[in-house]
């Protein structure tokens, strides 16, 4: 048996097996799995979100992580109080506009200067 012949038979049978798992998807229906209604009770949606909780998200968000990499960038990575590169945090210099931050509110510093910041 010659290359050629070979290499004809076996594309043949790699065609022959895509059509029959062509025809294997097709008849196959996919269903998402159900969940189980669980039953919510009125207190999960009359209960308030603490400032704290609410605050704590935010900084999770990405809205935040794009404001802290603009300072970042634009700033650069270092302390604004000691110049040092370790350990970086935004300060807020005050909470008038929290969740809607202006740039001049917000202030670069490392962990030890942000601790003494809000010590004094």
């Amino acid at each position: 048996m010659s290359l050629v012949e070979n290499t004809k038979e076996r594309i043949v049978e790699l065609q022959r097996k895509n059509r029959v798992l062509n025809e294997r998807v097709e008849t196959t229906k996919f269903y998402p799995k159900k969940k189980k209604k669980q039953k919510i009770q009125k207190k999960h949606f009359t209960k308030k979100i603490e400032p704290k909780n609410k605050y704590q998200l935010y900084l999770k968000s990405p809205q935040w992580f794009l404001i802290r990499n603009w300072l970042f960038y634009f700033r650069g990575e270092k302390c604004q109080e000691c110049g040092s590169t370790k350990d970086l945090q935004v300060h807020h210099l005050n909470y008038y506009h929290i969740f809607n931050e202006m740039p001049d509110d917000l202030k670069i510093v490392c962990k030890q200067c942000h601790e003494l910041i809000h010590l004094t």
